[in-house]
Parts: C-alpha cells; sequence; structure tokens
C-alpha cells in the first residue's frame, strides 16, 4: 500500500516537473528563429519616408504621416505531452501611416513555413489583403463585410469555403503626379464588396521602398501619390 503511495505520489511530483519545465522557454529540445527574406523587405516603405501626400480626383490633397516603424519578434513553442520539443520566435515587420483625413495605411510583413513565401500586408481604411511574395498569391482579403483566406497544408494553399477572386500583378508602370513608377503591384479587390457602395475600395497599388502609390473607389475616383517628404 505504502509503496502504492509512493509511486502515486512520484508521479504527481514529475507531471508537476514537467509542467514547470514546459513553461521554461530555455527548456525546449531546439530552438529556432524564422526571419523575413532580405528580398522581401525591399517591400518595406523607405525609411527616410516619413511623410507623404496624395491627391484625390476632387484636387483635395491630404499628408500621410508615419506613426510606426517597428520590428518586433513573437514566441512560441511546439510541445508533446506537455514536453516542449521546439522553442521558436518569428519576426514581424510593422509600418503605419495616418493621414489628414483619418484614412490609415499600414503594411507589414511576416515569413511563413518552408514551402510558402513570406507574406506581405497592405490595409488602407477598412479593406486589406495579404500577398505571398514567392508564389504571387493573394491569400487574404478583408473588408467591412467580412475575411475570407486560404489555409496552407502540406500540399500547398486550400481554399476555406469561398474561394479568393481577388487578383494581383505587376504591372509595368503607374502614373502619378509624383512620377512615373515601375513594377507596381496592382491589387483588385472583387471578394466581400459591395456593388452599390461607391467608396468600397477595389484597387490599390503598391510599390517596393516607396509603399502606397494610389487606390481607387467603386466609383471610379481614384486617389494618387503626389510626393514625399
Amino acid at each position: 500500500m505504502e509503496n502504492g503511495m509512493n509511486a502515486k505520489n512520484s508521479l504527481i511530483a514529475l507531471f508537476c516537473l514537467s509542467i514547470v519545465w514546459a513553461c521554461s522557454e530555455n527548456s525546449a529540445l531546439t530552438h529556432e528563429t524564422y526571419t523575413i527574406d532580405e528580398s522581401t523587405k525591399e517591400w518595406y516603405c523607405n525609411d527616410t519616408i516619413a511623410e507623404f501626400y496624395m491627391v484625390d480626383s476632387n484636387g483635395i490633397t491630404s499628408s500621410f504621416t508615419r506613426t510606426n516603424n517597428t520590428v518586433e519578434y513573437t514566441t512560441g513553442r511546439t510541445s508533446i505531452f506537455w514536453i516542449p520539443t521546439k522553442a521558436h520566435k518569428t519576426e514581424h515587420k510593422y509600418q503605419n501611416y495616418t493621414s489628414t483625413y483619418g484614412i490609415r495605411f499600414s503594411f507589414s510583413a511576416y515569413p511563413f513555413d518552408e514551402g510558402f513565401g513570406d507574406n506581405i500586408r497592405v490595409q488602407v481604411g477598412e479593406y486589406s489583403w495579404k500577398y505571398d511574395v514567392l508564389h504571387q498569391k493573394i491569400t487574404e482579403v478583408s473588408t467591412p463585410q467580412g475575411i475570407v483566406s486560404l489555409r496552407m497544408t502540406s500540399k500547398g494553399y486550400k481554399e476555406q469555403g469561398q474561394a479568393i477572386t481577388s487578383t494581383a500583378e505587376i504591372i509595368p508602370e503607374f502614373t502619378t503626379p509624383a512620377q512615373v513608377y515601375t513594377n507596381v503591384l496592382c491589387v483588385t479587390i472583387n471578394d466581400l464588396i459591395s456593388l452599390n457602395d461607391p467608396y468600397a475600395i477595389r484597387k490599390m497599388r503598391y510599390v517596393k521602398q516607396f509603399g502606397l502609390v494610389g487606390f481607387e473607389y467603386g466609383n471610379g475616383e481614384q486617389v494618387l501619390r503626389t510626393n514625399n517628404l
């Protein structure tokens, strides 16, 4: 009887120790850091662009001022029966701008697992998309109507219910009052959009190092880059 109780107590003690050990990041057998690829960093807005101007179809100009430009690392771990087998850190890049009239433009980037490219995310107002820079594919679209996204599997991206019909293409050039930009990523949002909403953002144009250079509403009105400060 006493031996049985001792064995039971030993198991409880071992269980408690394993929980304590699992709570320590250093207890993992392996450590890994996932970083953003150098080629993906070309998509960042240049650090010198602290402010830029855009003008709409009615000639109204607004300034976009940078409010955040940071790199952060999130942590996580993989465990089996409470015993950690791998601890990892993942790099994230964030850049945020706010306009004179309250429209927010943000950019973020983060690495994906092997076989998938780094993702960049661009948001203007309440509309955003994610883009796999390796596979040149839209992986998520978010609007005031909801979110549609692709799921990562061992066989690549798979649909999760509703298909993504939004498109992304690199166009040779795009002209704004500021300049002629080359190799412009043009994203057309076709998902979760009200066709009767004249101010739903339907298109965004983005350029490496310069950031957002234009977007277009459902009524055809455009907002275009004028210059940088």
